[in-house]
């Protein structure tokens, strides 16, 4: 009689097994809105520089923000695992993201960022009928201020999620993801030029409604 060897590694493979036949993606697909919590942490940088000598100075500063945001999205299924989701996101408050003490740069104090929205991809993979991780790509653009001057700041937008299905019509969702902001000279002194730069990492909860 033949005896079978019941190892962890043969257990895995089982259980990924299972996961795939009950895998279904169809589960996931569909037009969408929620709401989003997010928790971003991001570090500020100023960096000033003369154009009539070499003087430069830059400064550094880390900030942390909370705030709402919307989604909505439209997931389609490819087979019985694969999803392949487009949304778009935006802020519903504006809270105020690094206040710069910047005076050799000749820019003052107090910067605030406002109408933030960004645009992604979402390809995903189904672990079972209500479980799905995906990989989060956008682009991101807002509005940040500094006293008088206002630019327009954009950036690039990458992640990772997990999204749950609790009912045939609403899910929850949590990700991380990074942003890295295009500089932009906000300096209002014709004699110096202030490169502004962020990054900020955000993690995010929310809860969405399918149609």
């Amino acid at each position: 009689m033949r005896k079978i060897v019941f190892t962890p590694i043969a257990a895995l493979l089982m259980t990924l097994g299972s996961a795939s036949a009950i895998a279904q993606a169809s589960n996931f697909q569909g037009a969408s809105v929620g709401i989003d919590w997010d928790y971003s942490n991001s570090k500020s940088t100023i960096h000033g520089k003369s154009l009539v000598n070499s003087d430069w100075v830059t400064y550094t500063e880390t900030d942390t923000t909370t705030r709402l945001a919307g989604h909505g999205k439209y997931q389609h299924a490819f087979g019985k695992r694969f999803v392949m989701g487009i949304g778009g996101k935006f802020d519903l408050t504006n809270p105020d993201d690094g206040k710069l003490n910047s005076q050799g740069t000749h820019v003052s104090t107090g910067l605030r960022h406002k109408n933030a929205y960004s645009l992604y991809i979402t390809p995903g993979l189904a672990l079972n009928d209500t479980a799905m991780i995906y990989v989060k790509l956008g682009f991101t653009k807002r509005e940040t201020k500094a006293d008088t001057v206002q630019i327009d700041d954009s950036g690039n937008h990458a992640g990772i999620g997990l999204q749950y299905v609790i009912s045939p019509k609403v899910y929850l969702q949590a990700e991380y993801g990074v942003t890295t902001w295009n500089g932009k000279n906000i300096s209002t002194n014709p004699s110096w030029s202030a490169q502004y730069a962020s990054d900020s990492g955000t993690f995010s909860t929310g809860m969405g409604y399918r149609f």
